[in-house]
């Protein structure tokens, strides 16, 4: 029995494709291998419903564990899909930026057209950041995800939570984690009900948080822009980033 399982994650280990799954898997291509998915299974059910109800079942199963269907799913969906197509199967999600603003989170600077961190934000901010601890940044992700175990691992240019041994969340560096975990319970006692969000929705506002820091929290170091052209399984964009030259960490990557 126990070579049989061996074996059975042994397959599924050679079928698997880390730089499209988990943490990486593209959303966009994931839709489109869905939707393709079905249609190929309907096709095949008027014929015979057991090979069409077999064939979406594999189906699924293929973009499960390998990110997708269709092979060269990557380079067509970069090269023959059309922007206004690829965001039909992107989420808009929740508007980060309006929800730290109605929170008093962040303020319109004085004679300025730009919004930053309040005064009083920016010292509870560094507060919770220099009380961080290993400890306390593995009980707030349980307490958010709701897992009985949380691992961070770190890798050159990733940080990646993983609860219970599934992947949960990626972010650029342990630092912009960090940033994000400092700020959660700044948000929480302001908002009663924070944690009613979906969990997607509770990172995307965080994630709008990294972006008015303007001090590397570390070593308070002026936060450095920068702009680069990077492809991504799908497209080719722009990807503004904010991070701190003094530790060599980025904060924040945001494609355009």
């Amino acid at each position: 029995m126990s070579n049989m399982g061996n074996t059975y994650r042994s397959l599924l280990d050679r079928l698997r494709q880390p730089a499209y799954t988990g943490p990486n898997r593209c959303s966009r291509c994931t839709a489109v291998n869905t939707v393709l998915a079905v249609a190929v299974a309907s096709a095949l059910a008027t014929i015979s419903l057991p090979v069409g109800a077999f064939a979406f079942l594999v189906s699924i199963a293929m973009i499960y564990f390998r990110g997708y269907l269709i092979p060269g799913t990557p380079t067509l969906t970069k090269r023959y899909f059309p922007d206004s197509l690829l965001a039909l199967f992107g989420k808009a999600g929740v508007d980060g930026v309006s929800v730290l603003t109605e929170l008093d989170v962040v303020e319109e600077k004085p004679g300025e057209n730009d919004l930053s961190l309040t005064d009083t934000v920016r010292d509870e901010f560094q507060s919770e950041f220099d009380s961080l601890t290993d400890t306390t940044e593995k009980e707030r992700l349980r307490n958010v995800f709701q897992v009985d175990s949380i691992e961070i691992d770190e890798a050159p240019g990733a940080c990646i939570v993983l609860g219970d041994g599934e992947p949960l969340l990626r972010r650029e560096s342990r630092l912009a984690l960090q940033v994000e975990l400092a700020a959660l319970p700044i948000l929480e006692r302001r908002a009663d009900n924070f944690h009613a969000e979906d969990v997607s929705e509770q990172f995307a506002i965080l994630a709008s948080f990294r972006s008015f820091v303007e001090h590397c929290p570390a070593c308070e170091t002026p936060i450095s822009v920068t702009q680069e052209s990077v492809e991504s399984c799908c497209s080719t964009a722009t990807v503004t980033v904010l991070g701190c030259e003094e530790c060599q960490t980025d904060i924040l990557e945001v494609a355009s």
